[in-house]
């Protein structure tokens, strides 16, 4: 019995250092999530960022690119986005303003609720 649970150890041992030789491959978690952000006069921001929250995607991608912007709450709750780059929703009209979007898998969707509450996917844009 001793020899054989002796036996049973040393190829566990030899197994786990097989194994630890073996070179291991490192996987990055990083969403890679593309912003744009786009007014009637063209492209203002254009950034890649790993942010999920898509009220934090944009704000990294303004943040980096030195664009100021502003988020508020809506009367249905959640933010909304009155303003980016000094161009104030209603500027161009009375109806108008600032939406967004995400290209999921090849096509567009606009989502039906606040910017803060919609969550993004890694290779969203």
């Amino acid at each position: 019995m001793k020899k054989i649970v002796s036996k049973f150890m040393l190829f566990i041992f030899m197994f786990i250092q097989v194994f630890s030789i073996i070179p291991k491959q490192v996987y990055a978690n990083a969403q890679n999530i593309e912003v744009v952000v786009q007014s009637n006069q063209g492209i203002i921001a254009k950034g890649e960022t790993t942010k999920t929250n898509a009220l934090d995607a944009l704000d990294d991608v303004l943040k980096s690119k030195s664009i100021s912007y502003t988020a508020k709450d809506s009367q249905w709750g959640g933010k909304y986005i009155s303003e980016i780059n000094n161009l104030k929703e209603g500027d161009l009209g009375q109806s108008t303003g600032w939406m967004y979007a995400i290209q999921r898998d090849g096509k567009y969707e606009i989502p039906m609720n606040s910017i803060d509450a919609t969550t993004l996917e890694q290779g969203d844009r």
